[in-house]
């Protein structure tokens, strides 16, 4: 007799989680669908500009003056002008050109 109950409370609980489980799997797989369909898919080209450097001129000045959104921190917006420009110094010299990448 006890079995008996034993087996009938195992059955009674096997539903709710199952369905539990079942409920978790999908939410794995629509949520991400869910998450996409709200985010803005337009990719924006790097293009890149030429400047020349004037008289007091950073690579600190420069890329603040042309940093966007699109890079994740000016430092790393000054690494790119650098790549950009082949040169592994922060110095640059009045009169010389760089190449500013920038996003559109």
């Amino acid at each position: 007799m006890r079995k008996e109950m034993t087996m009938r409370y195992l059955d009674m609980v096997k539903v709710p989680v199952v369905m539990a489980v079942l409920l978790l799997i999908a939410a794995c797989f629509i949520t991400p669908i869910v998450k996409a369909s709200g985010i803005n898919t337009v990719e924006k080209e790097q293009q890149v500009k030429s400047i020349q450097i004037q008289e007091g001129d950073s690579l600190w000045s420069i890329a603040k003056e042309h940093y966007s959104n699109d890079y994740t921190s000016i430092e790393q917006y000054i690494e790119d002008i650098k790549q950009c420009n082949n040169i592994s110094s922060d110095t640059i010299h009045a009169g010389k050109y760089l190449i500013i990448p920038y996003y559109n």
